[in-house]
This record gives structure tokens, sequence and C-alpha cells, in this order.
């Protein structure tokens, strides 16, 4: 079975946005990516990211760039949302020369995806209310944050752009941290692929307005000798 990779934010990748008529985040953000187990303080990032997001009255659009280091881009995700539904979503991943697009339309999910020297593939699968993509599962986890901090499970159905389908997941209460702040745990609903996929963590404020932290799969890949392979890693999320 493929690894399963999640934009963020991101998410997180797992990252951000509105909710009914404005965004909890109420600003952009720039976020760090560091190796899982550096330290943020002494240590340099290996990724950087940028979001910038514009509220209409057709709802949110939000624009997210994630570069290394030397200022190259990696991948670059489009987001449209209405409230916390999805609209559409692209997504360009310079890094590995792929490209996924995400479409509700009728009552359909409409997934695209073209792979490096290959035709691009299509599927779709009827919508769900419980429809997320990587950058909306913050929001979704806003909107249902007094069911969270209560300690019940909310599921949703992440939309995979690679796989061109979507996967089971359930986001609950994991701790609460020594400074309050609560730790949200996303992990896969099925047992065969939670055995596959490690579980992502978001660090939220007390009121849930604001993530600071995620730890886990991020959407872009580590590269060594030409090669690429996934990347699990500490984001750190700094508010304009």
């Amino acid at each position: 079975m493929k690894n399963i990779c999640i934009p963020f934010f991101g998410a997180m990748t797992l990252m951000v946005s509105l909710l009914v008529s404005q965004s909890l985040w109420a600003a952009n953000f720039t976020a760090q990516v560091f190796e899982m187990n550096a330290d943020p303080v002494k240590d340099n990032p290996i990724y950087k990211v940028k979001h910038d997001e514009t509220l209409s009255d057709d709802g949110l659009k939000f624009h997210n760039v994630y570069s290394s280091n030397d200022g190259k881009e990696a991948l670059i995700e489009e987001v449209a949302l209405k409230g916390t539904d999805v609209l559409s979503y692209h997504v360009n991943h310079i890094q590995v020369g792929e490209e996924g697009n995400i479409e509700v339309k009728d009552k359909k999910v409409l997934f695209t995806y073209k792979k490096k020297d290959h035709e691009a593939k299509t599927a779709e699968e009827n919508y769900v209310d419980n429809l997320v993509i990587g950058p909306s599962v913050v929001p979704y986890v806003q909107k249902h944050w007094a069911q969270i901090k209560a300690g019940e499970k909310v599921s949703v159905r992440l939309a995979v752009p690679d796989r061109r389908e979507t996967v089971g997941f359930d986001l609950f209460k994991d701790k609460t941290s020594t400074d309050a702040k609560t730790v949200v745990k996303m992990k896969a609903s099925s047992l065969v692929i939670s055995a596959l996929v490690d579980p992502l963590y978001f660090t939220f404020l007390p009121d849930g307005t604001r993530m600071t932290e995620m730890k886990g799969r991020t959407p872009f890949k580590r590269e060594h000798d030409g090669q690429f392979t996934d990347l699990d890693a500490h984001t750190i999320y700094k508010f304009e």
C-alpha cells in the first residue's frame, strides 16, 4: 500500500483558515519546518512555509508556498473553501514533478493526478459532509473544538491527491500540555492503514484559535543523492 502524504498544514500538513464568515487564524502566517528531533532554538529549519489568504463573498482562498532554505520552491498549494467545506484544491509538487487537483462539483469529489512522464489519471467519489483536505483539517478541528476538548472523537474523510481517493481519519484530544495547550491527534481509522501511517499531532492554544505546532508527515520530501523519501518533521508557526 502506498504511503499517504498529507499536504498542510500545513498539515497538516495540515494547516489553516476559516470558520463560517471569518478566519480563526485572523492573519497570514509563516512556518519553519525542523527535523523531528531538532532543537528549534539551536538548529536551522530544513523548509519554510508562507501562507497568504484572501476572504471574499465566495469564501476563503489561500496560497501556500513551501521552500527550502536556499529559497527554492518545493511545493505550492492553492485552496478554496466555503466555511470548512472544500471547493477546490490544487497542488504543484515541484520537487518531484507531479501535480494534483481536487474539485467538488455536483455532489462529487473529482480527482486528477499527474506523475512525471505519465498521463494524468482521474477518479471520483460521492461527496460527504466531513470531507477535508490537508489544509482544511485545522479549521475543521476548530469548528468541532468543543467536542474535541470534551474528549469526543470527530471523524473525517481526507482527500489524498496522489491516491485519488479519500481515507478515513479520526481526530481526538491526545493530551493537555504543561503550558495548558491542547494536543489533537489525527489517526487513520482503518487498522490496516494506521499500521502503515503514523499519526499527526497538532498543538493548539487553549481556546483553539491558533495551531502553534505540528508533528508528523509533511507534504514535501527529503532529497538525498537524487532520491526522494517521505519526511516526518516538527513544524512551528508564526503569525503576522
